[in-house]
């Protein structure tokens, strides 16, 4: 019989900057300068001003927004870095929610797009599912889901699209500075293809969340109806994708929730 495969889990280790912040961030507080806070409203009006729009459309990602910034306060014990972090990504959300629905206001008939009908990959963590996301990307007639297009659907700036040259920083940074050792379990690079994750994000019902144990039980309390409107958000994010540049053959997606 063959040995069944052990699997360890080793506490990842920080890189100086990561480090360096997180000193920084306990002499602040050493200091009484307090933290950023993980305030719905606070971080709703941040996204406001730098999308420059306040439209969100409907509100149903108010409810599990305020559950996540909840859990993050009361369930996670946070690094300064963490905390940095956490709240950058809830801004970033929510800037890409008011920027997608201001780009189907501008454009009405995005919403009447059919998007095609794609191929989609799940299954269990390191199970390969990523090379064969990888694999099926290769297809000239494929859509893959690239990074810097999932990170922001619309480009944050109206006259230049800035998105290919944030999503190259982003990603050097991220495997530089922060994640050094990610590339080794799923490659992260500026064009992917990249999980779905990303499109669920501004909806805020989206199972990478689940790790804060406050949002997951309310995640699992939730009927069909709430996840309904999670991918309506997703199905209305690929649509504007698909405006942008339409698909020729099937889109490949990877654990779309």
């Amino acid at each position: 019989m063959n040995d069944v495969a052990t699997v360890r889990f080793v506490q990842p280790t920080q890189t100086a900057f990561v480090r360096w912040v997180n000193r920084q961030g306990r002499i602040q507080k050493r200091l009484a300068r307090g933290e950023l806070r993980l305030d719905a409203e606070e971080l709703i009006n941040e996204a406001r001003r730098r999308a420059g729009c306040t439209d969100f459309g409907d509100d149903s990602y108010r409810e599990p927004c305020e559950e996540f910034l909840a859990g993050l306060r009361d369930d996670v014990s946070l690094t300064p870095f963490g905390h940095q972090l956490a709240r950058a990504h809830v801004v970033d959300w929510l800037e890409q929610r008011l920027s997608i629905q201001r780009e189907v206001n501008r454009h009405p008939a995005i919403l009447d797009l059919d998007v095609p009908r794609p191929l989609v990959i799940v299954g269990p963590p390191r199970t390969g599912t990523t090379l064969l996301n990888h694999l099926l990307a290769q297809d000239p007639a494929a859509r893959p889901l690239r990074t810097w297009e999932a990170m922001w659907p619309v480009s944050p700036t109206r006259r230049v699209d800035v998105r290919r040259w944030l999503g190259g920083i982003v990603v050097w940074f991220a495997n530089r500075w922060v994640m050094p050792d990610w590339n080794r379990m799923h490659p992260f690079t500026r064009e992917g293809p990249e999980e779905c994750a990303f499109l669920l994000a501004h909806t805020f019902i989206n199972p990478v969340l689940m790790p804060v144990r406050s949002y997951r039980e309310w995640f699992r309390r939730q009927p069909d109806e709430t996840f309904d409107r999670g991918y309506a958000g997703y199905r209305r994010a690929l649509q504007v994708l698909q405006w942008q540049q339409p698909a020729a053959g099937p889109w490949v997606r990877k654990s779309p929730g």
